[in-house]
Parts: C-alpha cells; structure tokens; sequence
C-alpha cells in the first residue's frame, strides 16, 4: 500500500536517484531539491512502499496559483497509480488553501507526460519556447481544483 508523506531531509538521496533516473538528460542537483524544501516544505512529498521511496512531487504557490515543478516515480511502481495519487494529493493540498488552479510545464517532446496529465484532466493552455535550458519548447498545462 502506498503511503504519502512529506518529504524529510533523510529522503533526499533516493529523491535525487529517482529524479536522475526519471529525467536522464537533464542535470540534477540535490541543492534544487533542497532550495524548493527550504522555500515551501508543505509542497514537497514522497511516496513510499513498505519504508521505500517509490516517488515524489514538488509544488510551489506563486500568485494564488499552485505549480507542479517536479513529479518523478520509480520504473518499477509506474502505471501503479502512484503519480496519480501523488498529483492528487498536492492538488487537494492546494485547494484547501482556497486555490482554484494548478499549474506544470512538461516538455513537448514528452508525449507519456503529457497523456499521463491529461488522463488527470490537465490541458494544454500553450507552447512555452525554449523553455528549458537545452532550448526545449514546453508546454503549459493547467487544470481547475
């Protein structure tokens, strides 16, 4: 059964190998994961199986508007509902907090990312170009809460 939680400090190396393994072509820094602790700590959460960290998400409040920055799972407990579940849970965070959308960006080129995001009702609002730092274009998707 799968637990959800907020991140701890102890976390940090499993969240650093699943983000290592889940965006292979980007550079990971466990500095980032710490900066988005430190700046919002109730918006970091992992997922966990039987005391194993299986995934997590990163949100931001900016402006009155949740943002997913980061979601990542483990290949071996993906299509297991997991990131739902994780997506679910900062959602339902957010709303609480008397939001009423929810923000990413995801890459265009990342057509499982964005099927994964639409099957939660997320939509395409527009292309974002050269919006990572390989000037890949992404796209901005945003649901109501």
């Amino acid at each position: 059964m799968t637990k959800l939680r907020k991140f701890e400090p102890p976390d940090l190396s499993e969240i650093v190998k699943i983000a290592k393994i889940s965006f292979p072509k980007n550079r990971i820094y466990s500095k980032s994961f710490e900066k988005y602790y430190q700046s919002y700590s109730d918006g970091f959460i992992v997922s966990e199986e039987m005391g194993e960290v299986t995934g997590f998400t990163v949100g931001q409040l900016k402006n009155q508007i949740g943002e997913i920055i980061s979601l990542a799972v483990k290949p071996n407990f993906r299509q297991k509902g997991v990131g739902a579940e994780l997506v679910k849970f900062l959602s339902n965070h957010f709303k609480a907090f008397g939001l009423k959308e929810l923000l990413l960006y995801v890459q265009t080129d990342n057509q499982v990312a964005v099927s994964f995001f639409q099957t939660l009702d997320f939509r395409i609002l527009k292309t974002a170009k050269n919006y990572y730092q390989k000037r890949n274009d992404a796209f901005l998707m945003g649901k109501t809460i």
